[in-house]
């Protein structure tokens, strides 16, 4: 989860890259649009040891790949600097508040105390053990951090997030928060940001939050996803591109540039909740696009 503020948000594009699949180290860097030149200094980074929680092995939501990634950018010297560590909702009251303005109140308060129906657990596909409730909490605790952060330096980063599926009152798609919707209300009632452009590159539609959003008009949503992919029932976002299967490099350099740009120009947003879609891989098993991640 990348995010930017006015001040920056006309100089600088968002790119995150990786490397064989999802599973695998995160590398992210920022490319100046007129000169392309890389920029020099990282941003804040937000982790919390929540992020990757004791999960089952066989499972197919790869829940390490938080850690690994955190692990990756310092042993490897990318990012040498401190992380930022969010606080919990759950340990503060001023923040919870805007889960619940995202979310339905008996919704929470069901997967607080583990009284979703099985039907409901199978939808979302994770595995509901005791470390899940504070794990999910503080992955939009770190997306709230990283708000603050980005209004405050320009640019933010958090190292999870992007739970782009959850509904107002149901989970889905291994989400069951919906940490950019939480944060866009944050952004709105405690830092009046009047004008918020959230950004979804994930491969696969950011379908909960069109939905939340559908009539609000100070969130402008945006989601660049593979047409033939879950979900196979689509919402309607503020601006929709849905790419064919086996998409490559140059075209969806092309495409993300150009929504980008025509959401900055015709929306002038305040502050930008970037989802980064690193399962555009060619080599992720669930994308269908044919990308190496490559910066053309």
């Amino acid at each position: 989860m990348i995010l930017l503020s006015k001040t920056s948000r006309n100089r600088c594009f968002i790119r995150l890259l990786n490397h064989i699949s999802i599973t695998t180290c995160l590398r992210s860097t920022l490319i100046d649009i007129t000169h392309r030149n890389p920029v020099k200094s990282y941003p804040p980074l937000v982790y919390h040891n929540d992020y990757s929680c004791p999960w089952p092995e066989d499972h197919r939501f790869p829940m390490n790949k938080f850690v690994t990634l955190k692990d990756t950018l310092r042993n490897s010297g990318i990012f040498t600097g401190e992380f930022h560590t969010p606080i919990n909702p759950l340990d503060c009251d001023d923040i919870l508040r805007y889960v619940y303005a995202a979310h339905n109140i008996d919704y929470i308060q069901r997967f607080i105390k583990n009284q979703f129906t099985d039907l409901e657990k199978r939808k979302i596909g994770l595995d509901f053990n005791s470390y899940l409730v504070r794990r999910t909490f503080s992955e939009v605790g770190g997306t709230i951090l990283a708000v603050d952060l980005s209004l405050e330096k320009r640019m933010a980063l958090s190292l999870a997030g992007g739970t782009h599926h959850a509904y107002r009152n149901y989970g889905s798609g291994f989400t069951i928060i919906n940490d950019l919707a939480v944060a866009a209300y944050y952004a709105m009632a405690k830092k009046n940001c009047q004008r918020i452009l959230i950004f979804d590159c994930d491969v696969h539609q950011g379908d909960g939050t069109a939905s939340i959003f559908a009539n609000e008009p100070k969130v402008f949503t945006v989601s660049i996803h593979c047409e033939l992919n879950f979900p196979f029932t689509k919402q309607k976002s503020t601006l929709d591109v849905g790419l064919p299967s086996g998409t490559s490099d140059i075209e969806y350099m092309k495409a993300m540039k150009n929504t980008f740009q025509y959401a900055i120009e015709s929306y002038h947003p305040d502050l930008i909740l970037y989802d980064a879609g690193v399962d555009i891989s060619c080599h992720d098993v669930l994308g269908k696009l044919s990308c190496y991640l490559v910066i053309m």
